[in-house]
């Protein structure tokens, strides 16, 4: 329920309280069923220890909107229970004492792991769906598709090939040609993925007489991202409203139309010093 215009009651003019969805009696929290195995080890005299886990988790009963009749409904669509997600991912820790002295210590703490996330139902109307971020600037273009069976992830986008010999935009068509018909947003191929393959930590400490010394990177790598503000400001024909991203891919004579395509799905990987401190004690 919820406030909807008003009504006049006893000489004054009071809100109203109206449905604002469709009731469902059924609704209910997810539901999580999650294996995890794991092992801890050590060697070297404890010099090296660490551990190995494994996970795999499905979640059901996802909160889903979907369309419904309306009437017999109030409202054109209800939240419902329906929909799978199945994660798996390895996660390994390593802890070495490379050097222990009296007066200096340097110890060695590395993280790596791999989780991937699949659809495995989506609901009862479709089983994929296109999305385009909330700030996706390039003609209103779908970036990225969720698909039963699938990874989570997908980034989707035609694949250029090139201008013609009047300036239009050449892509790779369904059929295997070479056209400037920009390709329906349900047959963009799968040119990247937003989900990392691998996640890696590294913490060096280090301790010498009274002073310690912590540095930590961190990694990400094997993913992509859908760059749409780049292919937004790069383009010449925004000269007139703002001031362009000159980038490799920067075409200063293009003429063509703006429009998404493969260009500006980037390589996203990563490492960097994520933390650095000094101490004294």
């Amino acid at each position: 329920l919820g406030l909807g215009g008003s009504g006049y009651v006893g000489g004054q003019f009071v809100p109203a309280i109206q449905p604002t969805s469709n009731p469902n009696p059924d609704l209910k929290w997810e539901e999580k069923k999650e294996l995890n195995i794991g092992v801890d080890f050590a060697l070297l005299n404890f010099r090296l220890s660490g551990s190995l886990d494994f996970f795999q988790r499905n979640t059901e009963d996802l909160l889903n909107t979907i369309s419904v009749a309306s009437p017999p409904n109030l409202f054109g669509s209800s939240l419902v229970n329906l929909g799978e997600l199945e994660s798996k991912g390895v996660e390994l820790q390593l802890n070495f004492s490379a050097i222990n002295k009296a007066d200096f210590s340097w110890d060695i703490t590395t993280n790596i792991s791999r989780n991937k996330t699949k659809l495995i139902k989506f609901n009862n109307d479709e089983n994929v769906t296109l999305l385009r971020g909330a700030n996706f600037t390039i003609n209103g273009s779908f970036a990225a598709r969720v698909e039963e069976g699938k990874e989570i992830g997908q980034i989707i986008a035609p694949i250029w090939q090139g201008f013609d010999e009047t300036g239009d935009n050449l892509y790779i068509q369904p059929d295997g040609s070479i056209g400037d018909q920009l390709p329906v947003s349900d047959a963009y191929p799968v040119v990247g993925n937003g989900q990392p393959d691998l996640y890696l930590g590294i913490t060096n400490s280090f301790t010498w007489k009274n002073f310690d010394f912590n540095i930590f990177f961190r990694g990400v790598f094997g993913h992509d991202l859908a760059n749409g503000h780049r292919g937004h400001f790069e383009h010449p024909a925004r000269v007139g409203s703002s001031n362009f991203i000159i980038t490799d891919k920067w075409l200063p004579n293009e003429r063509a139309n703006l429009s998404w395509d493969d260009r500006y799905v980037e390589n996203a990987s990563f490492v960097k010093l994520d933390n650095a401190t000094l101490g004294y004690s």
